[in-house]
């Protein structure tokens, strides 16, 4: 888990993962955006611990077959 992904690759990958269509998952930008706080130019996911981690894609799986109504959920 030692890659930096954004939001919108974070969503097509648990989209995936989940058997969903991500063909409506969009890169964004907030360019033009008025929020109320300043938003950073670069703000992927990551983790400095992430070489103790799981791959993310194990992560996603092992959240979505924990879910109520999963096949297997409960089960670990």
């Amino acid at each position: 888990n030692t890659t930096a992904v954004s939001w919108a690759e974070f969503a097509r990958l648990a989209g995936l993962i989940g058997g969903f269509d991500t063909s409506r998952v969009v890169d964004g930008s907030t360019t033009g955006d008025t929020w109320t706080a300043p938003r950073p130019a670069y703000s992927a996911l990551g983790s400095d611990r992430g070489v103790l981690l799981p791959t993310l894609e194990h992560s996603i799986e092992a959240w979505m077959a924990a879910l109520p109504g999963a096949a297997g959920a409960g089960k670990r």
